[in-house]
């Protein structure tokens, strides 16, 4: 099919061909392609063979959404193949943001009685560009309530990954990250809240205490102690002993001492006796509080 120069600026001079069918491997050469569809059919078979000019094929059956095609969707050969642009194009260079495609329409009974395209409401679900450079760097997405992402589902509204909603986002996978995580809410309110109870190790929050070894010598080093404990309680003397168990250290770097004999002003001692383990000595039956620091 052959067209004037003129036609890539004039759509109603461009030559159209209407048919039922397209068929497989159909193609055409034109001197200048025009900015409307040339071809319109009921159907395309399979299209093996890109054609410069635009296809505009009808839905092969009810159930089908009609389709704009520009070849085959996927490349020929093999896994050497460059990877192609898609068979659906949008061109030009908007200098506002716009949906492109509206999964929902939120106001249909107006836009069936009204002619062209009508303002986007925010009650649509619309895959879209909010670029405002006119350039298409930007992709967005939006629904009225949430937008969902599945992995190995069908979309059940329950077995979401990731849920993005105006309030919150939430993940159900763990989330894995090599940069920092910033939080900018103003001091008074807490930036993490978390339920479970369980250490995290090797985390150092600023603000609170750490745990700070000194070495063996007069000039302290000041060697942070990772996934430290500070312990403390009491214990009620046998003759004279007690022997203290389930301290949560894994090595025998600990310290403990004794802080107070709160029976009396008798002397007492703490010596570690195992990475989970220390012996409290004093007098007869007298109560040593202690304190133990390690990791």
């Amino acid at each position: 099919m052959l067209s004037p120069s003129t036609d890539a600026a004039n759509t109603f001079a461009l030559p159209q061909y209407f048919a039922d069918i397209l068929p497989a491997n159909a193609s055409s050469v034109m001197v200048a392609a025009g900015n409307a569809p040339s071809f319109y059919a009921h159907g395309c078979t399979s299209q093996e063979f890109p054609s410069i000019a635009q296809q505009v094929c009808s839905p092969l059956n009810s159930t089908q959404s009609a389709v704009i095609t520009s070849g085959a969707p996927f490349p020929q050969g093999g896994g050497s193949t460059s990877i192609l642009q898609g068979s659906l194009l949008f061109q030009g260079s908007p200098a506002t943001p716009n949906h492109f495609i509206t999964l929902y329409d939120s106001q249909q009974q107006k836009t069936l009685s009204n002619i062209g395209r009508l303002a986007a409401s925010v009650n649509d679900v619309f895959i879209g560009t909010d670029d405002t450079a006119g350039n298409f760097r930007n992709l967005s997405f939006g629904a009225p309530q949430a937008i969902s992402f599945y992995i190995g589902n069908t979309g059940d509204n329950s077995s979401y990954l990731e849920r993005l909603t105006s309030s919150n986002k939430a993940f159900n996978v763990p989330v894995t990250t090599n940069s920092q995580i910033t939080s900018t809410v103003a001091t008074g309110t807490a930036p993490l809240v978390v339920s479970s109870q369980t250490r995290v190790p090797n985390l150092t929050t600023g603000g609170n205490p750490s745990l700070i070894n000194c070495g063996t010598t007069t000039s302290c080093s000041n060697s942070l102690l990772l996934n430290g404990y500070v312990v403390k309680g009491s214990v009620a003397l046998s003759a004279g002993s007690a022997n203290i168990h389930g301290l949560p250290f894994t090595s025998t770097a600990f310290i403990c001492v004794t802080g107070d004999n709160t029976t009396a002003t008798n002397g007492s001692k703490m010596v570690e006796t195992g990475n989970t383990t220390a012996t409290a000595t004093g007098t007869g039956t007298d109560v040593i509080a202690y304190i133990c620091g390690g990791n």
